[in-house]
């Protein structure tokens, strides 16, 4: 059943309060404020091929289309060099939710249970990990492969964040004990809990709400305060 609420005594009830669950959170529309290959994909794309870029990114978030073929429509578009990544990642630094910022201390004492487990690229997350205090081998993302002239041409296949279902099968290979929680905007996030991965999802709707994820949420919310990353 799905509560609709901001965040406060409506997820009292989805764990004890002396409980101290791990928590497997998104990055892109989550952690960040942004799809961070769509960030990425303004840096050289713009009118209907930039709109057709984003589209293909909500039908793969929307669970519309399996990930992996969402990822590699986008891939089949987007030309960027190492140094515009690179760009990309620092620029993304000044994109993070404000409610998670305001909770740094909170993160960095917790972090021990605090994952990052993404579709998203480790070379566009890193950049901004030390603003909000998550450990850098707690970031689970997928890794660009590059051309011999420096250029982007896909995804690590042997990520398993690259593959269909893969953040579940990632949770999955953390071998956490305890009470484990998603927060996310996606489909995919869903997933971890929808195959047995994770105890509770809980939408992230602050950045984007997309309904088939939210009709699957055990809880909504659109801010990291208290009881979140406690």
């Amino acid at each position: 059943m799905t509560t609709e609420s901001s965040i406060g005594s409506d997820l009292s009830g989805l764990w004890a309060a002396d409980c101290k669950p791990h928590y497997i959170i998104d990055w892109d529309s989550t952690l960040c404020q942004k799809e961070t290959l769509d960030f990425m994909a303004e840096l050289v794309l713009s009118g209907p091929e930039l709109e057709k870029f984003q589209a293909f990114t909500d039908q793969g978030m929307g669970g519309d289309v399996p990930f992996s073929e969402s990822l590699a429509k986008r891939f089949t578009m987007l030309r960027v060099s190492r140094a515009q990544v690179d760009e990309a990642g620092k620029l993304l630094a000044k994109q993070l939710d404000p409610t998670a910022l305001a909770r740094r201390s909170c993160i960095e004492k917790n972090q021990d249970r605090i994952h990052v487990v993404s579709g998203g690229f480790e070379e566009l997350i890193m950049p901004s990990l030390s603003m909000l205090g998550i450990k850098r081998d707690h970031v689970h993302a997928n890794q660009f492969m590059y051309d011999e002239y420096d250029y982007v041409i896909g995804a690590n296949p042997d990520r398993l964040t690259a593959k269909d279902d893969g953040k579940a099968a990632q949770v999955e290979a953390l071998c956490l004990e305890g009470l484990k929680v998603v927060i996310g905007d996606g489909h995919n996030d869903l997933r971890i809990k929808e195959l047995g991965c994770a105890d509770i999802f809980i939408a992230y709707t602050r950045h984007q709400s997309r309904d088939k994820v939210v009709a699957g949420a055990d809880a909504i919310v659109d801010s990291f305060a208290e009881p979140l990353l406690t």
